[in-house]
């Protein structure tokens, strides 16, 4: 029998996790994201008022040839035109991008990175192909009232790393271990 005062417990409990975090750190905003759109276009409204200051962006592509992933010659059109779109918008809207590993299946990553960034034609770009390294570059490369805007993977755990293998890694939980050794450092510093 359906109880209504149990239920309503239940939801005030239940949490589902956002696909958006912020994090606040040091005068800086790290936000982690799924998509770039209509993200990137936002804030650059808030650095034309000046409330911001540069939008550094982390991001890579899903690749091909994950051994559960389509792989007909429409997917592949689609996804390349997809790219192309996604490092436009990037390109008119961010002032800088590392370029990272995301999903990438079973491509050569180098050669993938190496796309990616051939889409870039207006801003500076960096590859760093490990996704923990490029993270950690962008945080501690960054100034005050910077917004370090990492998209691609949001609140997912297990990134594809070749045609049959996973990795765990969600980008908050890398974010916060950069942070707490960004702290510890500098306790160990006096």
């Amino acid at each position: 029998e359906f109880d209504y005062q149990k239920f309503k417990k239940f939801i005030k409990k239940l949490e589902i996790p956002g696909r958006d975090e912020i994090i606040e750190y040091k005068n800086k905003k790290i936000i982690i994201s799924t998509n770039l759109v209509p993200h990137l276009e936002v804030l650059k409204k808030y650095k034309e008022r000046k409330e911001i200051n540069n939008i550094i962006v982390v991001t890579g592509s899903t690749g091909t040839g994950y051994i559960t992933w389509k792989q007909s010659d429409k997917y592949k059109e689609v996804h390349n035109k997809d790219i192309d779109y996604a490092y436009r918008y990037i390109d008119n809207y961010a002032d800088y991008v590392y370029i990272t590993e995301t999903d990438i299946g079973d491509l050569n990553k180098e050669e993938f990175l190496l796309y990616q960034q051939s889409k870039i034609k207006n801003i500076e770009s960096k590859i760093i192909s490990d996704r923990y390294e490029a993270i950690k570059t962008a945080i501690s490369n960054s100034n005050n009232k910077d917004i370090i805007f990492i998209s691609g993977r949001g609140n997912r755990r297990v990134m594809c790393v070749g045609k049959k293998d996973v990795k765990l890694f969600k980008d908050k939980d890398k974010v916060n271990e950069i942070l707490r050794g960004d702290n510890n450092e500098k306790k160990n510093s006096y």
